[in-house]
């Protein structure tokens, strides 16, 4: 790894400039590349990645002092004619340092996400070819609430208080003003032990405040998963969305109208895929 200058995003977190056989980026003060040729032990994760698309892949890197999780992104749709995506991939900024600056946002106001460790670019045709992104995070902390919920000895008591500490960061995500690109219930980890939810898979998380439409359309991403897998009861619903309310002060009147808007989403969501058993 060629050092670089180091950029100091708060009091408790310095990165510095990544710059390796054509990969740029930003990684941590204590990154060290596993290998003097970063692209092939790349290429060497990749080969055994537990998840693999046309588009991305995710593989997991173990070793007796470090547990990360490496995203790649390509970019190469899944669809060969979507010309637009394809141009649109090639001409946009980083995805990993998107994802990279959102998290040191993120983490700044008190929400829960991955420590990214590399966030990094490389263009396969030099000066404007194929971009490739890499994305280097930490294993989250608890567990999945899909696997969480799915966990049939839980009790009552229990299902509840995950009810409430989900609504409750939910809330708190929202009131900081962010929105999740993709809000279900497997990007959310719980760690009950510390009352706090665990946000992943940022790469369309903003931070755009004041946006009721964002906050709106992940209430009904997640409404929409929960009952349809079903997780939550028609009923369970309803007293998550009325703990998520009071946690943003809303009045009566305020919560009866987003709850109109909500289910009207969902309903519209589940009429078009039948739910599972």
């Amino acid at each position: 790894m060629l050092p670089g200058n180091i950029i100091m995003v708060n009091a408790t977190c310095e990165y510095l400039d990544f710059n390796q056989n054509g990969w740029q980026g930003k990684c941590t003060r204590d990154f060290l590349a596993p290998s003097e040729n970063f692209t092939d032990w790349l290429n060497s994760v990749n080969a055994k990645a537990t998840l693999k698309y046309r588009s991305r892949s995710i593989a997991q890197y173990k070793t007796a002092d470090v547990q990360w999780f490496i995203k790649t992104m390509s970019g190469l749709s899944d669809n060969p004619q979507a010309i637009f995506n394809v141009l649109k991939w090639c001409l946009r900024p980083s995805r990993a340092l998107h994802i990279w600056r959102i998290s040191q946002k993120m983490s700044a106001l008190g929400i829960d996400c991955p420590k990214v460790i590399l966030a990094a670019r490389n263009r396969v045709w030099k000066p404007l070819g194929w971009p490739i992104d890499v994305l280097i995070m930490e294993k989250s902390p608890g567990i999945q609430l899909v696997k969480f919920l799915l966990n049939t000895s839980l009790t009552a008591k229990e299902r509840n208080l995950i009810k409430e500490m989900t609504a409750r960061n939910l809330a708190h995500f929202h009131q900081a003003g962010f929105q999740h690109g993709d809000c279900q219930p497997g990007n959310l980890f719980i760690d009950p032990a510390n009352s706090r939810v665990c946000f992943i898979d940022n790469d369309r998380t903003r931070y755009c405040q004041k946006n009721p439409w964002g906050r709106r359309r992940n209430l009904i991403q997640l409404g929409f998963h929960m009952l349809r897998l079903c997780l939550f009861t028609p009923a369970d619903w309803d007293d998550f969305f009325h703990l998520y309310a009071g946690f943003l002060h809303w009045d009566t009147k305020t919560e009866s109208s987003e709850y109109r808007r909500v289910m009207a989403g969902i309903r519209k969501r589940l009429k078009r895929i039948e739910p599972h058993a």
